[in-house]
């Protein structure tokens, strides 16, 4: 069964799929459309959530939010949104990942808290669960600014949609 976050990421995956199997870009387009194309992809993010190397799938999440601030002006605002709850879903699987976990011991009904390591933030699961009712409340949006990005993308820089 996919957890709550992997679902949330999955909705937003699904949203940006418009964007993220584009073609690359042809000589005498924007120079943005090289870039969006490079980075639009998100295949480096999903490898790095399917390998469980967050701190890759940080800097991929900010590769696109940086992306997103030097987008056009037709797109900007759509994009960072974009950008933005992909970020967004990278930081909630990572304080999902860091949250501690309570458990029974074999010999005892008292319930024992598993602490995190050092170096991760625990966040409370109804933070958590906060989160993520906010992250899907948000995908029907996504789905249109994605669909907009697209459309710009294909007239723009004629890239094909997977």
């Amino acid at each position: 069964m996919t957890s709550p976050p992997r679902r949330v990421l999955a909705a937003i995956l699904v949203a940006l799929a418009l964007v993220a199997g584009l073609a690359a870009c042809s000589d005498g387009r924007p120079d943005f459309c090289d870039e969006f194309a490079k980075v639009a992809d998100l295949k480096a993010l999903r490898a790095a959530l399917d390998g469980s190397d967050l701190p890759r799938a940080r800097r991929e999440a900010s590769a696109l939010e940086e992306l997103a601030s030097s987008a056009p002006d037709d797109i900007r605002a759509d994009l960072e949104e974009l950008a933005d709850a992909v970020s967004d879903i990278v930081t909630l699987v990572s304080d999902d990942r860091g949250t501690a976990t309570t458990t029974t011991a074999p010999a005892s009904t008292a319930p024992t808290t598993i602490a995190p390591p050092e170096t991760t933030t625990t966040v409370a699961p109804a933070e958590l669960e906060r989160r993520r009712e906010e992250l899907n409340a948000r995908l029907a949006d996504l789905s249109q600014q994605s669909a907009t990005v697209g459309a710009w993308a294909s007239r723009t820089c004629g890239l094909e949609l997977a």
